[in-house]
């Protein structure tokens, strides 16, 4: 999120600069723009989406518990995977940071799914060897 912000300032300020258009709304600069050039008012309203969309998707995951974050993120994930173009994958895994987050949320996520594996591997150890104690006999 902060990336997109800091590829859309320096672009805002070029533009006004060179073309000298007032910046008073987004939407208005993207409008004055495409009529001096449409090819940079196109690349700077697709990311302006981007930075909504963004915006959007961080006060969604920020607004629910610790707990339904990354179930949030993820579903928020899923609704956009088919819009998202195959150009911005290699930029959002390119950005990618892994963090180590050793909260309390994080720790009964962690105790949950390692209990849910257990249980899983287990039912399907169980399975298999009932199998085969059964043909053995």
């Amino acid at each position: 999120m902060r990336s997109s912000g800091e590829d859309i300032a320096p672009r805002k300020a070029s533009a006004q600069r060179f073309y000298g258009i007032p910046i008073e709304n987004e939407e208005g600069f993207v409008t004055r723009l495409r009529a001096v050039e449409s090819s940079n008012a196109e690349t700077f309203g697709d990311a302006l989406a981007r930075e909504k969309s963004l915006h959007a998707s961080y006060d969604r995951i920020a607004r629910d518990p610790d707990l339904w974050r990354p179930i949030t993120a993820a579903r928020d994930v899923l609704k956009r995977r088919h819009r998202r173009a195959a150009s911005d994958r290699p930029k959002v895994f390119g950005s990618f940071a892994p963090q180590l987050d050793l909260s309390f949320a994080a720790a009964i996520h962690g105790l949950a799914g390692l209990f849910l594996g257990s249980l899983i591997g287990e039912l399907a150890t169980a399975g298999f060897l009932s199998r085969q104690t059964r043909t053995a006999i």
